[in-house]
């Protein structure tokens, strides 16, 4: 009598030995009666079916196979070695084998339909789904076992040629993870940072529900604020996560790499990246291989061995072939599978045995036998459909059907061996393993193999030329009638059919002008020729709009002259009123207000009030009075205009009236009235899904300004990173230079002075492709702001002297930030006379026009410069007004962006404050807010400190007054470096600056010579 096959039921094992006594799988126990040689097989009982696992010895490893008879034929999975056995692994196997989940008869497919109805997300939905594992393939332990230690590394890298078998090795090991898995599968189009990182946030977002989705949207900009959110966001899961970005050969973008290879160095806790590729990827992969933190398998450990190659081609033909054959064949492809798969398709089912000696691996033959052996060897009605299906990336049925509409009406004549339909077909392709794989679980889109793909659309040019537009065209009338219109414009486009791309772009150009969308109109419009353009006087005022947007202001000379040519003396007047629009938005963009302004009224007259552009006028007419420093008739302006922009539908006008009049606010110090305006605007710029369109962009990048005031720091980098998310899409480098200067200012406020740095640089980039900018004078205030902060003096005095020479007398509104830039250079410079007198001019003029948040600014300013000379009481009472002009805004940083030598007068006030407790003064709780954003160290220091001592070889910056001051508090080099978040080596930097500025050589001999200089006490 046999003895009963141990059983597993409900999670535990059933076994002679303790039939009472149950063992719970991944106990102890479970481990020991596993370890034990008498320990073979046992059976798995599972709702989704049984199956019975087997102990198999392979070289020298122990592993472990699920079997289970389906349809008369033994089928197989991978399961692991002994401690992989956990009940997720065992439950994921029953499952894979389920046979529910196996492709239905051949016999009923060309009954399938294709699905009436399409969900739109579907087709990018795909990226982010793992392959379905074919039937067709052999499970390869060693390898499996090999990625079964990814969880110990940081980054797993499987790099092989095309055709390898990578994709098809991660999937079949994906399926037996307990642990979470986001997969994106990339290709060319991903090169876009945005667009990347929008993919890599959703996959995450969709395995680790822990993971807020607000939390992923900073995983747009730049590589280390990229890393700072991920690690952010990955704190909340405590799982395991397994990243894998198939397909990155594909990638090419520096930045996106730049951030991988970030994301590797900060090793963050429970993240593992695994990459697919051809090539080897431009990431520290020495370093990692040196540390132990790559795992690497290459082309040599894909290729396939000859038991491999036998199972495979055995799996694959109906006949199996000899063990020479199959040894040959081995050789010849260099265990390439997709060498195999094509030697298998070539020599038929049955298996030609004449033909194999005479197949050859060599990579160039084998592209050959894509064409003369595989494509020409499959009937006409295959040949076709592949041909013809291959212009389009991804592949469904009713698209399909559309490419061929006229071949389904003859090549289909034989219904008992064609397919009927085109879902029929795909399937029927996919089972011949002609490259077709599917992308979703449903098999409702396909794609074809690249390199086969490639060749396809090569052949389809070189025999039949013709037919190309006319297939592009079919394909860009489905999409149009699917909705999918960035796609039909395309396809259009390839077509050249140019009169049907025109007449697209038309009818969503104004629209996506609207919303702000305006980086991929303008990629359209770029590649129409001339032809297309010439006459058409509604495709040029759009393609000058979208140019206005994007402050592209010197192209639109030339498009602007064409556009008056066609226009004519006899046409409408609203067509001359718009060119007056646009030409009106050009200068004051330049700058150029007066010429603005005499633009604006003719437009005004000659638009009617429904013109959609129309509300633009207001903007300018607004920004005029407020360069000519009439807050209030600009504030009636920009009411008007985002009233005006509401009711015919201008996101775009009506965000930019509210971020006007937002700004109008701060100048007035109501800051929560301008935070109030920002989500307004934010609230109405939003799609039919509640999602921000691109517009909202810079109400976002302002909001997080105002936080930014207010010291809080995260949601300020929260806005301004979603921001600058969105205005990729806008495609405007102005606003993108804005967006990475106010996150530059947070990173360091935050301690990243790296990071700060390096966003500065791609603002600078970005500044370098502006035409012209009304924030050129913020962006170039930052600038100087950081040349103090670290130390780099003689460039911020080479710019004060050449301002000198460039500015006129009159004060002009919009240079405030640069006049700001000036007296904080001088202050830096010891050059105290002259910044009293700018400071002389600025203030009653700043108080005249009403402009408090810039009164604040000056008298913090006047405080240190008092300071600086000595005079602690005036110094005490320009404080003192501004803090209390600051009121009940209670702004922070405005304050304690002044810097260590501002505390000192901080601490008098509050002492004052305690002594005297005068109605009306200054809240204690509002100065103790202040002195809390300091070091404990600076905050204990209560004299004032002059910034610049006489005496000095050169003045100290804002980073080593903070050094000297932590310094003399007795702090050691680890502590400061602790205390203001640096590296070590970045304060024995400053150390020996601060050494060579006071003539020292050592810590005590600075700390003497600061103290005889009164920086320190």
């Amino acid at each position: 009598m046999s003895r009963a096959l141990p059983t597993i039921r409900a999670g535990m094992l059933y076994h002679a030995q303790s039939l009472d006594q149950p063992i719970a799988v991944g106990s102890a126990a479970w481990r020991q009666w596993l370890a034990a040689a008498e320990s073979r097989s046992f059976r798995f009982e599972h709702p989704r079916g049984s199956f019975t696992a087997r102990r198999e010895q392979i070289n020298d490893g122990v592993y472990w196979y699920a079997y289970r008879k389906i349809a008369g034929k033994l089928r197989k999975t991978y399961l692991g070695k002994a401690e992989n056995l956990t009940l997720d692994r065992l439950e994921v196997a029953a499952t894979t084998l389920d046979p529910s989940s196996l492709r239905s008869n051949p016999r009923d497919l060309s009954s399938k339909q294709a699905p009436a109805n399409f969900d739109r997300s579907a087709l990018m939905a795909t990226k982010l789904i793992p392959p379905p594992v074919r039937a067709h393939r052999v499970t390869r332990a060693r390898l499996l076992n090999q990625l079964d230690t990814a969880l110990q590394r940081p980054l797993t890298l499987v790099l092989a040629l095309a055709g390898a078998g990578k994709t098809t090795l991660v999937s079949e090991w994906v399926q037996s993870l307990a642990q979470p898995v986001a997969w994106v599968s990339l290709d060319a189009h991903d090169n876009d940072p945005p667009r990347f990182w929008s993919y890599v946030a959703t996959a995450l977002g969709a395995v680790a529900p822990e993971i807020e989705p607000t939390a992923l949207r900073p995983l747009h900009t730049a590589p280390d604020t990229i890393v700072a959110a991920l690690a952010q966001a990955l704190a909340a899961t405590k799982a395991n996560i397994v990243l894998i970005l198939d397909d990155y050969h594909t990638i090419a973008e520096p930045s996106i790499h730049t951030t991988i290879a970030l994301l590797l160095t900060h090793m963050i806790p429970r993240l593992h990246i695994v990459l697919a590729s051809r090539t080897d990827p431009p990431l520290p992969l020495p370093r990692l291989r040196a540390r132990g933190q790559l795992l690497e398998i290459g082309a040599a450990a894909l290729r396939f061995t000859p038991d491999e190659a036998a199972t495979f081609l055995d799996e694959m033909m109906a006949a199996p072939l000899s063990e020479d054959d199959v040894q040959f064949l081995t050789e010849r492809t260099e265990g390439w599978i997709t060498g195999l798969h094509l030697a298998a398709l070539a020599l038929g089912p049955q298996g030609d045995h004449v033909a194999v000696p005479t197949f050859s691996g060599n990579h160039r033959y084998v592209l050959d036998y894509l064409a003369d052996e595989v494509l020409l060897q499959q009937p006409a009605w295959v040949q076709t459909f592949l041909l013809r299906t291959a212009i389009v990336d991804r592949l469904s049925a009713p698209l399909c059907a559309a490419l061929l509409h006229d071949e389904a009406q003859q090549s289909f004549a034989q219904p008992e061996v064609r397919p009927k339909t085109a879902a029929a077909m795909l399937d029927w392709i996919e089972r011949a393993n002609l490259f077709l794989a599917p992308i979703d679980t449903e098999r409702r889109w396909y794609r074809y193999h690249a390199l086969f793909t490639d060749f396809l659309r090569a052949r389809l040019h070189a025999i039949a030329p013709e037919t190309v537009p006319e297939l592009h065209r079919r394909a860009s009338m489905w999409y149009e009638q699917h909705g999918f219109t960035a796609q039909a414009i395309d396809h259009a486009i390839a077509a050249a059919a140019w009169e049907r791309a025109v007449a697209l772009i038309v009818d969503v150009a104004q629209p996506l002008i609207i919303r702000g969308e305006v980086a991929m109109l303008l990629g359209w419009l770029d590649m129409l020729p001339a032809v297309a353009l010439q006459g058409n006087v509604r495709l040029n005022l759009l393609y000058a709009w979208a140019l206005v947007v994007v402050n592209q202001v010197n192209d639109l000379d030339a498009r602007l002259y064409a556009l008056e040519t066609m226009i004519g003396p006899d046409a409408e007047a609203a067509l001359f009123g718009e060119v007056a629009a646009i030409r009106s938005v050009q200068a004051a963009i330049r700058g150029d207000f007066g010429q603005a302004i005499a633009w604006a009224q003719p437009a005004l007259e000659q638009l009617p009030p429904t013109n959609i552009y129309r509300s633009t006028l207001g903007l300018i007419v607004g920004a005029t009075h407020e360069w000519q420093g009439d807050i209030a008739a600009a504030a009636r302006c920009y009411i008007d205009a985002g009233r005006d922009s509401r009711r015919v539908g201008n996101t775009i006008v009506d965000v930019g009236a509210s971020c006007s009049l937002a700004t109008l606010y701060i100048i007035q110090g109501e800051f929560r009235a301008a935070a109030a305006e920002y989500h307004a605007a934010i609230r109405r710029a939003t799609d039919a899904a509640g999602q921000p369109l691109p517009a909202a962009g810079i109400a976002f990048i302002e909001l997080g300004e105002l936080h930014y005031l207010w010291n809080d720091l995260p949601a300020a980098q929260a806005a301004v990173e979603q921001g600058l998310a969105l205005i990729e899409a806008w495609a405007d480098p102005d606003l993108l230079a804005l967006g990475y200067t106010m996150l530059a200012r947070i990173r360091l406020a935050q301690g990243g002075v790296a990071e700060a740095n390096g966003l500065l640089d791609t603002a600078a980039q970005l500044r370098a492709k502006v035409q012209a900018s009304l924030n050129g004078t913020s962006l170039q205030a930052e600038q100087v702001r950081w040349w103090l902060h670290t130390g780099e003096s003689v460039a911020a005095g080479q710019w004060a002297q050449q301002f000198e020479r460039e500015v006129d007398h009159a004060i002009q509104p919009l240079r405030a930030p640069e006049y700001l830039a000036l007296v904080r250079v001088y202050l830096a410079q010891a050059k105290l006379r002259a910044a009293q007198q700018w400071l002389d001019r600025l203030l009653p003029w700043a108080e005249t026009g009403g402009r408090r948040y810039l009164v604040v600014d000056l008298l913090v300013l006047q405080a240190l410069v008092a300071a600086a000379g000595g005079n602690t009481r005036r110094a005490l009472a320009a404080l003192q007004r501004a803090l209390a002009l600051a009121g009940a805004e209670r702004p922070i940083r405005i304050f304690v962006d002044a810097g260590p030598p501002i505390v000192p007068l901080l601490h008098k006030l509050r002492a004052l404050q305690r002594r005297r407790q005068e109605s009306g003064t200054i809240p204690l709780d509002y100065l103790n807010a202040l002195l809390a954003v300091f070091p404990p160290a600076m905050v204990e220091v209560e004299a004032v400190q002059s910034p610049v001592a006489v005496g000095m070889i050169e003045p100290l910056s804002v980073r080593e007054q903070e050094v000297l001051h932590l310094m003399a508090a007795g702090l050691g080099n680890r502590a400061i470096a602790d205390k203001l978040v640096i590296a070590p080596s970045t304060v024995k930097r400053h150390l020996l600056n601060i050494y060579r500025k006071l003539d020292a050589h050592s810590r005590v001999e600075a700390l003497h010579r600061a103290r005889a200089l009164q920086l320190v006490i």
